[in-house]
């Protein structure tokens, strides 16, 4: 899979890149719900652990035990020589731009309704409705009845995108303005519906945007998140990002706010140093890609210098 994004930089803020993420789903299923808080923590760590081991990066052996005296922290890790109190945390796009978090529950609020009154929306098996966030300023907080608006229009069966279309000689110079597959602009949201050849009994309704932060935002979010862990309980700090939600949705998004933090991690960027941990680590789960984020001198950790 490839990602892309653009960067930039905003008169007035040119000291404080720009990220541009262009138009995508923001919410995908990633695994069966509901994802409980017990679930998600193992497959935090397992994956982090995993990764290193598999790296070569872990000090091994290394063993896992919950803690007699409970949370936090969330974990202890034990070699054969040295403990450490493992606090997990995670950051998110939402934890930036919160309108992202509008925008992935209007897909599902769309599919839920349609699923529970099915039997007027048969001619949507083996398709995805699309529905594109033009502008996440003027998407309302309360979006009831944009969902409704949106079912609506969707009840009524106006075929899939390319749709009696002739492809054989390609794509045409212009689309008909009567082509199938289109079912309106409802306020700041266009629809549109594909087929799922790969699905044919499926119905799925995702949301898309685009968005955009600025490097300073997504360091905050995760100064702040190793902020909030610095406690004399904890030793180490395990950073999550793109983990699924307690529904099993992840944000694919979430990529790009880990790769704009590793990336100025990388250029020498520091937090502020916590008074408390030995030492934090930034984990994307998709990809299982790593970044060291702070290390005490001269302490020995979980995984050795990444």
């Amino acid at each position: 899979m490839v990602f892309v994004s653009v960067g930039g930089h905003e008169v007035g803020r040119e000291d404080d890149p720009l990220c541009i993420v262009p138009a995508q789903p923001v919410d995908a299923p990633a695994v069966q719900g509901p994802f409980s808080g017990a679930r998600r923590e193992d497959a935090q760590l397992w994956s982090f652990l995993g990764v290193l081991s598999c790296a070569g990066l872990a000090n091994n052996p290394l063993t896992v035990h919950l803690p007699e005296a409970g949370d936090p922290p969330d974990r202890i890790l034990a070699s054969p020589t040295v403990t450490w109190n493992l606090e997990l945390t995670q950051i998110s796009l939402g934890d930036v731009l919160k309108n992202v978090a509008v925008v992935r529950q209007l897909g599902r609020a769309v599919e839920k309704q349609i699923k529970e009154e099915w039997a007027d929306y048969a001619h949507l098996r083996g398709r995805r409705a699309t529905l594109s966030v033009l502008d996440l300023a003027k998407l309302p907080r309360r979006t009831a009845p944009l969902v409704a608006e949106i079912c609506d229009a969707l009840r009524e069966d106006r075929g899939y995108v390319g749709e009696g279309l002739d492809l054989s000689n390609g794509l045409p110079d212009q689309i008909p303005g009567d082509a199938r597959g289109f079912y309106g602009n409802h306020g700041p949201v266009i629809v549109q519906v594909d087929q799922i050849p790969e699905a044919p009994e499926a119905f799925l309704a995702v949301s898309s945007t685009q968005a955009q932060f600025h490097r300073s935002e997504a360091m905050a979010a995760l100064q702040r998140a190793v902020s909030e862990k610095d406690d004399v309980r904890n030793n180490v700090v395990l950073v999550t990002c793109g983990l699924p939600d307690s529904h099993g949705f992840l944000c694919p998004m979430d990529f790009f706010l880990f790769e704009e933090v590793a990336q100025t991690i990388a250029s020498g960027y520091k937090v502020q140093p916590p008074q408390h941990l030995h030492g934090v680590v930034l984990h994307h789960w998709p990809t299982g890609r790593l970044t060291e984020v702070w290390e005490r001198e001269d302490t020995m950790l979980p995984w050795r210098r990444l």
